[in-house]
């Protein structure tokens, strides 16, 4: 019998953070460097969409929108129309190689363990001059610190009780370096685009917290690399002559 994940079994608690201020700012974010960076009218791909409210916001038609995830409840959930797929990121079908103009994930990477191989996949199922277009805490920042003082709680007290206070917890989850995922993106034959982090300030990931709305201040800080949202506009190419794009050194 195949185990249920967290994503199956406690809903309630992943659902909540689809109303706090800081979640609606992250995607308001990341669906803009979608549709700032896409050219043309291709098909684009959501990994691990969970529940996704913000993918009708693509300037896309929606049939060219695809969305997967592994998690059968969550997908039942979704109501926007696009094409949606019970699959695992890290071993996509076959006959979607070289098929999507631009792929994306909203807070996937950091529940990945092998990145290298989540990474090949993304570049496999791209175009050639594809975008791969994400969003992730970030280690180095208040959320990494929260991260860590989580899972010491979840060793001493445990998984009950924090997630009565802090809400949906992923006990295998492991927040993104900053430098070490830049290194496995170049690594990876992808090029930058564009690469930062936002948001300095978090209050801390209590239940009760959840709708108080800092981001207005957040929004009108610049933050080189300790923010604690990391936002990333990649590239994969073979061919020097489809690099258009102006690119971060």
């Amino acid at each position: 019998m195949e185990t249920k994940s967290n994503f199956d079994t406690e809903i309630s608690y992943w659902k909540e953070q689809l109303e706090t201020p800081r979640y609606a700012s992250n995607l308001n974010e990341l669906v803009e460097n979608i549709n700032k960076y896409k050219k043309y009218k291709g098909d684009i791909l959501e990994l691990g969409c969970g529940i996704s409210h913000h993918i009708s916001r693509i300037n896309s038609p929606k049939e060219n929108l695809y969305a997967i995830d592994t998690s059968e409840e969550l997908l039942k959930l979704n109501e926007f129309e696009a094409n949606y797929f019970k699959e695992d990121a890290l071993n996509m079908p076959k006959e979607w190689e070289n098929k999507f103009e631009v792929i994306f994930c909203n807070g996937l990477i950091h529940h990945i363990k092998d990145h290298d191989l989540l990474l090949q996949e993304v570049r496999r199922c791209l175009q050639e001059g594809g975008l791969f277009i994400f969003l992730e805490p970030t280690s180095i920042s208040l959320s990494g610190l929260y991260f860590k003082i989580k899972h010491f709680l979840l060793k001493r007290i445990g998984k009950d009780k924090v997630q009565k206070m802090s809400g949906f917890i992923d006990e295998e989850e492991k927040y993104i370096n900053y430098f070490v995922f830049q290194r496995k993106l170049k690594e990876n034959g992808f090029d930058k685009i564009k690469y930062y982090t936002r948001q300095l300030i978090r209050l801390p990931p209590l239940r009760i917290l959840r709708k108080v709305n800092v981001e207005p201040i957040n929004n009108k800080i610049n933050i080189p690399f300790i923010g604690t949202t990391l936002v990333g506009v990649w590239m994969y190419h073979e061919n020097e002559e489809l690099k258009d794009f102006e690119i971060e050194e």
